[in-house]
């Protein structure tokens, strides 16, 4: 159930498109002008926040990423972390 609710609030984050999944984790595909090497380390580096760079998957390019649901506090600090990142 949280995990249905973290991946709809990640769907109300503008610039982030959210795949629907089954498992515990999503993919999101950001704008055009984010990589998500880059994404993925300022995150880390700024919130400590981990999110898996996609871009050496077969068929996704490097706008992916898989973003994992925890509880609900780390999920709630996970989608404000993602949509200030993708403010700057």
């Amino acid at each position: 159930m949280e995990c249905h609710r973290f991946f709809n609030d990640l769907t109300q984050i503008e610039n982030l498109r959210v795949y629907p999944s089954q498992a515990n984790f999503c993919l999101a595909r950001l704008p055009d002008h984010m990589a998500a090497p880059d994404f993925c380390l300022s995150l880390l580096k700024k919130e400590g926040v981990y999110l898996r760079d996609c871009s050496n998957k077969t068929g996704l390019d490097q706008h992916y990423v898989r973003i994992a649901a925890r509880i609900k506090k780390e999920n709630q600090q996970i989608a404000r972390s993602i949509e200030k990142e993708l403010l700057c």
